[in-house]
């Protein structure tokens, strides 16, 4: 961590100023507060920067899986390999886009999909099938079940009508 060796440093100051006080019971007792009260600045002051910094580095990689998703939906990575190649774990991938996008990786994947599927049923070029396989959905019957309870209709009804 970048402010280790800052911290270390005024620590070990305060401990030294301590260290080398004469004093006298009574004197001491006031010195030694402030002294106190100090460290424990510090230690709090170190606390707090390090659990802000891997929230920032950690909403960084956050973004980059994010794209990386986006780049193919239809053949995304999994979120393991998504993780390892954004360099967080996995918990903090999952956890860090849900406070994010929503949603978790998957979820949030699955309304991408819907989405672009929407989109694309408007062109009546593609063929329903031709829909689902540019998405990415490997099962048609779980496709319009899902886009049903998405949209109130099915995909065919949806491109017939061009909804949007």
């Amino acid at each position: 961590m970048v402010h280790n060796a800052e911290w270390r440093l005024d620590t070990q100051l305060v401990l030294d100023q301590i260290a080398r006080f004469r004093y006298e019971p009574v004197a001491f007792l006031p010195f030694l507060q402030a002294k106190g009260w100090e460290l424990l600045t510090l230690f709090t002051c170190e606390f707090l920067r390090s659990e802000q910094e891997p929230r920032a580095l950690g909403g960084r990689r956050v973004e980059a899986a994010h794209e990386l998703l986006m780049e193919d939906i239809a053949n995304p990575l999994l979120v393991p390999a998504l993780a390892k190649r954004v360099g967080i774990s996995v918990a903090n991938l999952q956890a860090s886009f849900k406070a994010r996008y929503g949603d978790t990786v998957y979820g949030y994947l699955r309304e991408q999909r819907l989405e672009r599927a929407r989109a694309l049923l408007a062109n009546h070029q593609l063929t329903v099938l031709d829909v689902i396989q540019e998405v990415g959905w490997t099962c048609p019957g779980r496709f319009a079940a899902a886009f049903r309870a998405r949209y109130g209709v099915t995909p065919s009804a949806c491109r017939r009508a061009n909804i949007r």
